[in-house]
């Protein structure tokens, strides 16, 4: 699934991102491998995507902050809505590329 949303910035599935071979200089991921469900492969995607000499910023969740323990509840409880409710985000996988 990939969708254009304006001129600069698209909807891309996170691994299989509609760019050229090492034509990005920068990559921030806000909190994207606590949802995805292959970081490998996206990390894979990533390297490809990227210039020899690009960055990658990682940004996550530290299991040990009160925000962590926030967290693992909401993943403990948003299972448990999944399971009774046989829900899937529509979202999940993707991710949104925009030039600045």
């Amino acid at each position: 699934m990939n969708s254009i949303v304006s001129k600069d910035t698209f909807l891309a599935e996170a691994e299989n991102i509609p760019l050229a071979s090492d034509s990005i200089d920068v990559v921030v991921l806000p909190h994207v491998f606590e949802y995805s469900n292959n970081p490998h492969r996206l990390l894979r995607e990533l390297d490809r995507i990227l210039i020899d000499d690009g960055h990658l910023v990682i940004l996550g969740i530290n299991r040990f902050s009160l925000w962590g323990l926030w967290y693992v509840f909401m993943l403990v409880e948003q299972y448990a809505l999944e399971r009774s409710f046989n829900f899937n985000s529509t979202y999940e996988g993707l991710v949104i590329v925009t030039r600045l």
